[in-house]
């Protein structure tokens, strides 16, 4: 059985820099969100659920890169189909949209269901990985952005601790706090992933 490091080594050896650049960009995000839904609210409406987690990933990532600008210890590869961003020596992130019970959707390529797999064959060579899943909680029927989380898992439908991370108004520390226990129902999404070709890396955020 693997032996995977505790939430409170994890968010401890990330830092609250790294906490917060996450929080800020999920927050920065569902303004950008409640601003197009303004503005166009017809086209929020029209979008497809893929199409609209695809919007709100670039949102995401675009204030990330914002937030990490300029990090010594953060790495970025950012070549499509791939978005993935580096912590030190050791942390591997993906940017996804976190649905009920911390479920996950991806297309099920060997590539992108190995992500999820701890002690898979890393991704930088000879350096170890740990790899996370930084992103946000969807609310699918009001289709709100809700608050951010860091989630490690092992196999994409196996999560072993999930973590809920707060802004402390006025202080720019954060809070964190573990996420509620749910049931995990399968997570593999055909559907979302239809119009990616096989082979292709996962990015259904």
């Amino acid at each position: 059985m693997n032996s995977h490091p505790a939430q409170e080594i994890v968010l401890a050896e990330l830092g609250d820099k790294v906490a917060v650049a996450i929080a800020e960009s999920i927050a920065a995000a569902r303004e950008d969100l409640a601003s197009y839904r303004d503005l166009r609210p017809s086209w929020v409406a029209d979008h497809s659920e893929r199409g609209l987690a695809n919007w709100i990933h670039d949102r995401v990532w675009a204030h990330l890169m914002q937030q990490l600008d300029g990090e010594a210890e953060i790495t970025v590869v950012d070549r499509e189909p791939m978005r993935v961003f580096r912590v030190g020596s050791k942390y591997l992130f993906r940017v996804k949209r976190h649905g009920l019970g911390d479920t996950i959707s991806t297309y099920p390529t060997q590539t992108a269901l190995q992500f999820y797999v701890q002690g898979a064959q890393s991704l930088f060579p000879d350096m170890e990985e740990v790899r996370l899943a930084a992103g946000y909680l969807w609310d699918s029927e009001s289709r709100v952005i809700g608050d951010a989380v860091i989630s490690m898992r092992d196999g994409l439908d196996n999560v072993v601790w999930s973590a809920v991370i707060d802004l402390e108004p006025g202080t720019g520390a954060v809070a964190i706090r573990p996420m509620p226990n749910e049931p995990t129902p399968p997570t593999i999404d055909f559907t979302e992933g239809a119009a990616e070709q096989p082979g292709e890396s996962d990015q259904v955020p």
